[in-house]
């Protein structure tokens, strides 16, 4: 039996860092760093988003978890995404 890790994290001692660089106007990268104290587990989220006009972004991104078993992001599969995104 395993308590599914995607509703909720039991963890008390988390640390982030969120970090955005605008390389131009239109094209930035953005980077998020979760780690977890008790377990030594880290999650690394990079992404790079493009502001194709005024009203639609692209993103392609990762997802990469490390640790042991057990621990907050052992257990977690790496994830890679592109993602479309239309304001109205």
């Amino acid at each position: 039996y395993r308590v599914s890790q995607e509703l909720l994290s039991l963890k008390k001692n988390l640390t982030s860092l969120w970090l955005q660089y605008r390389l131009t106007p239109l094209l930035k990268i953005n980077g998020v760093i979760i780690y977890d104290w008790a377990g030594q587990s880290t999650a690394i989220t990079h992404e790079l988003q493009y502001d194709v006009t005024k009203n639609t972004r692209i993103a392609v991104g990762a997802q990469n978890f490390f640790g042991g078993d057990n621990s907050e992001f052992g257990d977690v599969e790496h994830t890679y995404y592109v993602e479309f995104k239309w304001f109205f």
